[in-house]
């Protein structure tokens, strides 16, 4: 379900924090990143308030962190198995 406006920007500070670690644990254990997924990651960050809390920026980290993994594993599999 792609994520409704008016659910988030209700979001409280400690609801996002939980978002942010439920994201990434999501991508670490599908070893993917859906599209709905993805969007709800968008959408959450537009409506996150800057400067950052650490907290906060350090579940953004693991996101990425996770991201990145993920698609090393896409572009290692597409190097092994379809060199030209």
């Amino acid at each position: 379900m792609p994520p409704v406006l008016r659910v988030v920007l209700r979001l409280t500070s400690h609801q996002i924090s939980g978002l942010f670690d439920l994201f990434a644990e999501l991508i670490e254990a599908n070893q993917a990143l859906q599209l709905a997924l993805a969007e709800w990651i968008f959408a959450v960050l537009c409506v996150q308030q800057t400067p950052y809390e650490p907290a906060i920026a350090s579940r953004i980290r693991a996101i990425c962190r996770n991201c990145r993994k993920v698609r090393f594993q896409i572009v290692s599999y597409l190097y092994c198995n379809f060199k030209v």
